[in-house]
């Protein structure tokens, strides 16, 4: 029996707010090192790079990315936040530390004067 893969789009997640939004963690990842995946944007499979990953303390995830959308001049990059959505993103060159990103999020170590949880 074959499970079947539900796709979906991603859901925008808003930009981080300090007045209005609790305390999160960030990763920022290198310009060269940064993980690559798919990610599912109206109705279509965009190629995007994460610039960052946000975990918040109610334990959801965020992931900021560059996203090519198409445009008559070629592909453009937008930067724009998701939800962290394994129906809606598929790696393609995780970083180190993502650990298996098939299904549940990213885990966040524990660094040099900082409790990522």
């Amino acid at each position: 029996m074959s499970e079947e893969r539900v796709e979906r789009d991603a859901e925008v997640a808003p930009p981080w707010d300090a007045d209005r939004d609790p305390p999160m963690q960030q990763v920022t990842y290198h310009s060269s090192r940064r993980p690559r995946m798919k990610i599912r944007v109206a109705g279509h499979w965009r190629q995007a790079r994460i610039i960052a990953r946000q975990r918040y303390q109610d334990g959801r995830l965020a992931v900021l990315c560059e996203v090519s959308t198409p445009s008559d001049v070629g592909p453009v990059w937008l930067v724009r936040g998701y939800w962290w959505n394994p129906a809606a993103m598929r790696p393609i060159r995780p970083a180190a530390g993502w650990g298996s990103l098939q299904g549940s999020p990213p885990r966040i170590y524990k660094q040099k004067g900082h409790n990522f949880s």
